[in-house]
């Protein structure tokens, strides 16, 4: 349906300046990322209200990935974008200065902004890109984003040991904003607002397609959001690993998902999207399963390294929306497909601290046991696409 590029000047470069300001950006998130459930807990915070912060951070997330939506269909992609980078700047100085733990939660709400960026950046790349070559496309930005990964959980985690939190929160500031001033030279993309509001009101819903990509994605997030925020706290209290020591896996698994990520994305436009899809799905639970049954610290570099492999994922799911849905109907094909994803994560990490309160390794393990209802899903989705008008 999206095959080829739209008319956008100098794409090349835009592409490049939107993969160097996402580089800069999740270095900065990465500084503190891994370790703000660890943040929130010093302040005497139990896991459920460890657990609150994310669900609180999802809500955040969700509300912003509907206003994008609706941003994006009247101002088109560019300044959403633009906006998207600017907003989370003030996040890391409301951390700095929360003096309890509840106003840390004002941080999340603020920090859930970035997900303005969910509309416009899928469309936007499809924009930039021709069909064929978009599984690659998409993958470079995930790519990009585990680039940035590497050295920033190293650098945050011991600058936390020595340093404290401060002087992560305010270099984090400062880099989102040096990102941001990347993204404005990016070249705008030519659109119309009646087309869009037309082909988005023609039975879009009804795309087969579409709607078992979103419901994939709904269970893979529904599903690790359980485990995930609390992954820097069991390797804390179960292996006992220090923030540096945290850092370093976490520059591990983005460093694999570096190489791992673009050869899962030219495989799948080579061979099929959703013919690939299975192994980074596979890989994600597995990776959970994986570290519960761990029997020594020293196999965790592997395990991380093995996880790379789900940097194509999202990547691959993007890639088959885009090349089934049309130009005018991305912007809200993306919103809605980062909505519905995430509709359920705010509850997600409730029972994942309920559970870490009975036992550290019982977030993880849910997880993996749940691991048939994605992998079904992905075979449903490869007959479905199979079936469509454009087949891959």
């Amino acid at each position: 349906m999206s095959d080829e590029p739209s008319k956008v000047s100098n794409p090349l470069r835009s592409f490049g300046l939107l993969l160097s300001s996402n580089i800069i950006w999740v270095f900065a998130i990465h500084l503190y990322g891994s370790f703000i459930g660890l943040y929130v807990r010093s302040f005497g915070a139990n896991p459920v209200e460890v657990g609150l912060f994310q669900t609180v951070l999802s809500f955040s997330v969700l509300i912003w990935i509907g206003v994008g939506g609706l941003l994006t269909t009247r101002f088109g992609e560019k300044p959403i974008l633009i906006l998207s980078w600017v907003s989370i700047a003030p996040a890391p100085l409301i951390y700095l200065f929360s003096p309890t733990w509840q106003w840390t939660l004002l941080g999340a709400v603020c920090e859930g902004s970035a997900a303005l960026a969910a509309a416009p950046i899928g469309s936007y790349i499809s924009h930039l890109v021709s069909g064929k070559r978009r599984g690659l496309a998409f993958t470079l930005v995930t790519t990009s984003s585990a680039i940035g990964g590497i050295p920033g959980p190293i650098l945050g985690g011991w600058l936390i040991e020595t340093s404290g939190f401060s002087l992560v929160f305010t270099l984090a500031a400062a880099l989102f904003a040096c990102s941001t001033i990347l993204m404005i030279p990016i070249s705008g993309v030519p659109r119309k607002i009646e087309d869009s509001e037309k082909r988005w009101s023609r039975g879009f819903l009804r795309n087969r397609v579409f709607i078992v990509t979103t419901i994939l994605w709904t269970s893979i997030l529904t599903l690790i959001m359980v485990a995930n925020f609390f992954l820097p706290l069991f390797l804390y209290d179960h292996f006992g690993l220090q923030e540096t020591q945290i850092g370093i896996l976490s520059a591990v698994v983005n460093a694999s998902g570096a190489v791992l990520g673009p050869l899962i994305g030219m495989a799948g436009d080579r061979w099929g999207h959703t013919k690939i899809l299975l192994l980074p799905v596979t890989a994600i639970f597995c990776f959970y399963g994986a570290l519960v049954f761990s029997p020594s610290v020293l196999f965790l570099p592997a395990i991380y390294a093995f996880n790379g492999l789900t940097f194509g994922t999202s990547s691959l799911l993007s890639a088959t929306i885009s090349n089934h849905v049309t130009k005018a109907q991305q912007p809200n094909a993306f919103a809605l497909f980062s909505f519905a994803g995430r509709i359920l994560t705010p509850y997600s990490p409730i029972l994942g601290g309920l559970g870490y309160s009975q036992s550290p390794a019982l977030p993880l393990l849910t997880v993996f046991l749940f691991l048939p209802i994605p992998a079904s899903l992905v075979f449903v989705l490869h007959y479905t696409q199979r079936n469509s008008k454009y087949a891959e």
